[in-house]
């Protein structure tokens, strides 16, 4: 009987032993919270497209003794590039020859453009010593090496000029009556030389300032 008593009563010691082991201990742990989903980062702002660069100014051309654009009514000398010596009315020929000399104060290196009426680019040259001869092609030839005189005004197309500019604003001087241009013959720096003319070429002899006085 004190055996079965004995025995009940571990049984029921070892029920209640149980029942507080199942027992939570504490407070029950909170869940944790979901974390926050991150913000989606925000689009990059596309890039300014860059402004496109100013064209560049073209640059002023140097300071010249060429007078642009050429006009009727001033008194011009013209020299020649390659020689640096000037167009001279020459008064000791007949017909009077143009010769390329040094400067000097005298009016037989001074000239006038007059505009051919029926064309833009086109002038007679007048001399100012001989104030109604212009610029002509002796005999009106057509041929390379023809000298160059100043004759009586007749609106001939060997009088009449076009005026072609080159770099750095310096003229050639084409005829209108057969297409050559005048020049210094073999490129010669000496003076009282014929101004001639010749087929055109890259030579610095046939380039020419038109300088005002």
């Amino acid at each position: 009987m004190k055996t079965c008593l004995a025995i009940v009563i571990i049984c029921m010691t070892i029920g209640q032993s149980i029942s507080i082991l199942d027992k939570p201990s504490g407070k029950p742990e909170k869940p944790e919270k979901p974390e926050k989903p991150e913000k989606p980062e925000k689009p990059e702002k596309p890039e300014k497209p860059e402004k496109p660069e100013k064209p560049e100014k073209p640059e002023k051309p140097e300071d010249h003794p060429n007078e642009y654009p050429i006009k009727e009514k001033v008194v011009y000398r013209i020299q020649n590039k390659n020689s640096q010596l000037y167009l001279t009315a020459d008064a000791n020929t007949n017909p009077v020859s143009v010769l390329q000399n040094a400067l000097f104060e005298d009016t037989k290196q001074h000239w006038t453009f007059k505009k051919k009426a029926d064309a833009e680019h086109q002038w007679f040259i007048y001399n100012v010593n001989y104030s109604s001869d212009v610029l002509d092609i002796a005999n009106g030839s057509g041929d390379n090496g023809a000298n160059i005189i100043i004759a009586p005004f007749s609106e001939g197309g060997n009088q009449a000029f076009e005026l072609v500019r080159v770099h750095e604003g310096n003229w050639k001087f084409k005829s209108v009556a057969t297409g050559k241009f005048l020049d210094i013959p073999n490129q010669s720096k000496d003076e009282n030389i014929n101004v001639v003319q010749n087929e055109l070429s890259d030579s610095d002899s046939q380039v020419f300032f038109v300088v005002k006085v």
